[in-house]
């Protein structure tokens, strides 16, 4: 079962690697500070899922663990970039935070617990 250890790093290395991948093919230029801002965002994204509802024993998982809420947070980080636009930071930002949330619940799903489709 992930914890919170192992989101948090894989928030951080996904944060990262994305942001990269970002200014590579989106012809973004790389900076220092807003890759620490993605990276942070994608960070926040990836403890959100427990913040809302903390792993206090192995079924805590409820609406915010769910794949409805995986897809809800997903189609609001792909809104900044509809139409091929390179969005602004506070649209960047929203995206890897959604990148964050989803990582967590793919970690999540490949638990024998998984994650439920509504609760």
């Amino acid at each position: 079962m992930p914890n919170g250890k192992t989101h948090l790093l894989v928030g951080a290395g996904l944060g990262f690697t994305a942001y990269v991948v970002c200014c590579r093919f989106s012809n973004r230029p790389f900076t220092l500070s807003e890759a620490l801002l993605a990276t942070g965002s994608c960070v926040l994204g990836s403890v959100a899922p427990d913040f809302l509802e903390p792993a206090i024993h192995s079924w805590h998982r409820g609406a915010c663990h769910s794949i409805a809420a995986g897809g809800a947070i997903g189609r609001l980080g792909w809104v900044p970039w509809a139409g091929g636009a390179n969005p602004e930071l506070g649209g960047l930002l929203a995206s890897f935070f959604a990148l964050g949330y989803l990582s967590h619940l793919f970690m999540d799903a490949s638990t024998p617990r998984s994650v439920p489709l509504l609760k």
